[in-house]
C-alpha cells in the first residue's frame, strides 16, 4: 500500500500549496510516481531473491529496500 499511496503524496501537497500546480501535472506526477515505485519494488525484490520476483508483502525488506533487515510481519 505504501507504493500505491506514497506516489501521490508530493503531487497532492503541491496541489494544495503551490499556485502553479495544475490538475494534469498532479495526475501525471502521481502516475509517474506509481510507475517508479512499482519498478523500484520489482527490481529490489528480484535483486534480493536472486532474480526471482516475489510480489508478496510478507517481508519488510522488499518495501524498505534494505538487505540487512528481514523481519516477518
Amino acid at each position: 500500500m505504501g507504493v500505491m499511496l506514497g506516489s501521490a503524496v508530493v503531487p497532492i501537497a503541491l496541489a494544495i500549496t503551490w499556485k502553479k500546480a495544475n490538475k494534469w501535472g498532479c495526475i501525471g506526477g502521481a502516475v509517474a510516481g506509481l510507475a517508479a515505485g512499482i519498478i523500484a519494488w520489482l527490481v529490489t525484490t528480484a535483486t534480493l531473491n536472486d532474480g526471482v520476483i516475489d510480489v508478496t508483502v510478507s517481508r519488510v525488506a522488499h518495501l524498505l529496500d534494505v538487505d540487512h533487515y528481514d523481519a516477518e510481519i
